[in-house]
């Protein structure tokens, strides 16, 4: 191609809406057979990588963005190639900076190469313990249109998302047809490094810069056009999903404190499992937690009592005595859930892990709040990179007995209900800016009632340390990007009272959702919960 291109550098166009035909013409007019090119190119490759590795590592390059986004990734991820795992191993060091050893049970390497048949690869991945036992979703990019037909083809296959890249070697023909063909979606560099961080899709309109794009959460490949299909509207707590685990749960990333720890692993993974097992109606299983899980409960405990009178909201103090924490016991969600529903009709769900943003913010129009049961390892007990008991049970639980409090995220759930995919992910970021780190004002001090804050002793002392920015909390305002990974917060967003967040919330709910909805949900008198089914069946 390179060749052809330059005895003809205005030919680019027809070379690639023509390969298939122009190769074989072209090598007979040269003389040349392909396979000896082939075979050159690959003896070339393979003795540079002998004589020097470095050289030949050096030389590859990453796309703009990809490294960032899998530094900064947020959920455990693998690698699969038909390379050998030797190669793969050294790419992942020269080009990210990640010592991925050869044998490293996230390496799919040596795979069946992509020319000869992808679908053989895809399928050899997805029946890997590790991928099978995780319930770990496929992303699949091609730049060939006919490769991902084939795949769509394939009916055990049918959970593979497949994504046309516009960057690789198709034609703007291709993209039109690739973009309706059930089950294929065209895809950007931008929104490829977007599926990368958070497991979702970001459009970029045209013209706007990436950093300026809208970010869209829970976009599957083949789903109905959102703007043209009516999206379903759960009616019941039994149809939200709390299936789809984007990260976490028994399934760790290697910069996790247990990642190493094989017999964490495995209480994480008997944990996870235990979770996806409940059923909405039956009451949450209580798990016998080990005498190391119950020292770090204590450790936890003990240090962030020591913080709360200065730092937590009133209302948090107020309800903390209802839940009567003890150092020496780790409470059972299912207590914890029955004292919510006395107190404000709410209830908890079990969850195996880190769940897709529209599952969960689709959870709080129910007044159910999702929650996992595992423990932070215990080398770091100051220290979480995911949701834990911890931070479920002493950031999050207490404030759900507040009502007011639960009307502002109850707000945020309904809102979700009919929210498209960017509206969603405006959605998540609101309730990461309010529930996960947000602060009131009472009086002349701010206080915390956001979970992140409330269950971390390091953030709550840089709330109060006077070197974070306080913000107003505006719903419609574009939210800033969100992120745990560096460090602590640069600003938490403050609000007057819960009441007055309610209230805007309210107003902005009423914008992106239709009259009947906010009727149902959130205009009405507060439901009776006498009947303990109805309570568990989620039933408005």
């Amino acid at each position: 191609m390179a060749r052809m291109l330059l005895e003809d550098p205005s030919s680019e166009e027809r070379i690639l809406s023509d390969w298939e035909s122009l190769l074989p013409q072209t090598l007979q007019e040269w003389g040349v057979n392909g396979d000896h090119i082939a075979a050159f190119s690959d003896g070339y490759r393979n003795a540079s990588l002998i004589r020097d590795r470095h050289a030949w590592t050096y030389r590859n390059q990453l796309y703009g963005g990809i490294y960032e986004a899998v530094r900064s990734c947020t959920y455990p991820w693998y690698v699969a190639s038909s390379k050998a795992p030797h190669r793969v191993s050294s790419l992942m060091s020269s080009l990210l900076g990640i010592e991925m050893e050869p044998s490293s049970p996230r390496l799919f390497a040596g795979l069946i190469p992509p020319e000869e048949e992808k679908s053989e690869a895809l399928r050899t991945i997805s029946q890997r313990p590790l991928v099978r036992s995780s319930g770990a979703r496929i992303h699949f990019i091609d730049d060939r249109l006919e490769t991902l037909k084939a795949v769509r083809k394939a009916s055990d296959l049918h959970d593979v998302q497949l994504y046309l890249a516009d960057w690789g070697y198709n034609t703007e023909e291709e993209r039109q047809a690739a973009a309706k063909y059930p089950g294929i979606r065209v895809i950007t560099l931008p929104q490829c490094c977007e599926l990368l961080k958070w497991g979702i899709i970001m459009e970029v309109d045209d013209g706007c810069e990436p950093s300026q794009a809208e970010v869209i959460a829970g976009t599957k490949a083949g789903a109905p056009d959102t703007q043209t299909t009516p999206r379903h509207i759960p009616q019941s707590l039994e149809e939200v999903n709390n299936g789809q685990i984007l990260g976490f749960g028994a399934d760790l990333a290697e910069d996790h404190p247990g990642y190493r720890d094989q017999s964490y692993k495995d209480r994480r993974m008997a944990i996870a499992n235990i979770a996806r097992r409940h059923r909405v109606g039956d009451p949450i299983p209580r798990l016998e937690y080990t005498p190391e899980e119950l020292r770090v409960w204590g450790i936890v405990l003990h240090e962030l009592r020591n913080l709360y009178d200065d730092g937590a909201c009133a209302e948090f103090l107020r309800c903390l005595p209802l839940f009567d924490f003890r150092e020496d016991v780790v409470p059972q969600l299912e207590d914890l859930s029955q004292i919510l529903r006395r107190e404000t009709g709410w209830q908890i769900r079990p969850v195996a892990g880190l769940l897709h943003p529209r599952d969960f913010l689709n959870g709080l129009a129910f007044q159910t709040f999702h929650s996992t049961q595992y423990m932070r390892h215990p080398s770091k007990p100051n220290y979480t990179p995911e949701p834990d008991v911890c931070h479920e049970l002493l950031g999050h639980v207490p404030m759900l007995a507040d009502p007011a409090f639960c009307d502002m995220v109850h707000s945020i759930g309904v809102a979700s209900l009919c929210a498209d995919d960017s509206q969603i992910w405006h959605l998540t970021k609101i309730y990461w800016y309010t529930v996960e780190f947000g602060v009131v004002q009472e009086g002349d001090e701010m206080k915390a009632f956001g979970a992140g804050i409330l269950s971390s002793y390091g953030e709550m002392k840089h709330m109060r340390s006077g070197n974070a920015e306080f913000v107003p909390f505006d719903p419609n305002a574009k939210q800033p990007k969100m992120s745990y990974k560096d460090g602590y917060q640069k600003r938490y967003f403050v609000l007057k009272s819960f009441e007055d967040g309610a209230q805007k919330l309210r107003e902005y709910c009423s914008k992106i959702t239709p009259p009947d909805i906010m009727a149902r949900f959130l205009n009405k008198a507060t439901p009776s919960y006498s009947d303990e089914s109805q309570i568990r069946a989620g039933q408005l």
